[in-house]
C-alpha cells in the first residue's frame, strides 16, 4: 500500500512563507511504503527543501532564529525580576572584635540594645538570650553556654553591643 500527502513547494519567496512550508512538513505523518515507513523529514532536510541551495546559509539562519524564538519567551512574557539587595554598607559590626585576644573578649560587658527578648519564645536561642543582662561579662555567658555565634548574631542584628 503506498499512500504519499502532497507536501508543500519549496520555492516560497519570504521568511513567513518558509516557516509555514517548514512547519507543513513537519506536521506531515511518515509515509508508508511497500512495508516500511519512512521518518519524517530532519531540520537539516527541511531547510533543504525549503530554500534553493544558492541561499541555504540564510535560510537555515533563519529557521534557527525562528526555532529559538519560539522557545525562549519573550521580555513581555517573562515575569519581572526581583531586585538583589546590595550589600551591607561596610564591614559587619562584630568583626571589629577580630584582633583581640581571647581573654579580652571574654572581659568584655554586654550592653543591651532591646528591651525585650527578640528571639522565638520556646526556642533554645531565646534561652540564651534570657541570660544577657546589662553588665554581664562576656566569659560568663560563655560558661553558660552561650555561643560565638549567638554574639555574633545579635551584635551584627542590633540586639546588643560589648564594651
Amino acid at each position: 500500500m503506498t499512500t504519499s500527502k502532497k507536501t508543500p513547494t519549496a520555492k516560497a519567496q519570504t521568511k513567513e512563507q518558509k516557516l509555514a512550508a517548514i512547519k507543513a512538513l513537519r506536521s506531515t505523518p511518515p509515509v508508508v511504503s511497500t512495508g516500511m515507513v519512512h521518518a519524517a523529514p530532519t531540520k537539516k532536510e527541511l531547510t533543504a527543501k525549503a530554500a534553493p541551495a544558492s541561499t541555504a546559509a540564510p535560510a537555515k539562519a533563519s529557521v534557527k532564529a525562528a526555532v529559538t524564538a519560539k522557545a525562549a519567551p519573550s521580555a513581555a512574557e517573562k515575569a519581572p525580576a526581583a531586585p538583589k539587595a546590595s550589600p551591607p554598607a561596610g564591614p559587619a559590626p562584630h568583626t571589629k572584635y577580630n584582633g583581640m585576644s581571647k581573654a579580652e573578649k571574654d572581659a568584655l560587658r554586654v550592653k543591651l540594645l532591646v528591651s525585650e527578648n527578640p528571639k522565638k519564645a520556646g526556642s533554645a536561642t531565646h534561652d540564651r538570650f534570657e541570660l544577657y543582662k546589662n553588665g554581664v561579662l562576656v566569659g560568663e555567658l560563655k560558661a553558660k553556654g552561650v555561643t560565638g555565634e549567638d554574639l555574633r548574631w545579635d551584635i551584627d542584628h542590633n540586639f546588643i553591643t560589648l564594651q
